[in-house]
């Protein structure tokens, strides 16, 4: 089991990261930094959980544009001409990466 102390880094020829659990005062996140860019981001569970959600295929669209955020619903065909369910689906996403974004300025300092 992984301590707050320790580390782990990951690396192939395209990335090297960093991850480590950090204790935050809104409970504990996941850190993950990029050693070459020097980016960072915290995660709490549910949002690592979400990550468990995910087919292989959304992290190929998320690697379409690197080092950009991801805008859902900007891509070709996924609002227009698109089914209302399907909007729904983007707008419940929308929500959901606004909250987490809030949750992530809260815990900046962490």
């Amino acid at each position: 089991m992984m301590g707050t102390d320790q580390e782990i880094r990951i690396a192939n020829e395209f990335a090297s990261v960093t991850v480590r659990k950090v204790r935050t005062r809104n409970g504990e996140r996941l850190e993950i930094v990029s050693n070459g860019l020097g980016l960072s981001i915290c995660l709490d569970p549910l949002a690592l959980e979400s990550l468990t959600w995910q087919s292989a295929d959304m992290f190929s669209v998320l690697l379409q544009t690197p080092l950009e955020p991801y805008r859902f619903g900007v891509e070709a065909g996924t609002i227009e001409g698109g089914e209302e369910s399907e909007q729904s689906e983007i707008s419940e996403q929308i929500e959901m990466n606004e909250k987490s974004e809030k949750i992530e300025k809260e815990d900046e300092a962490c």
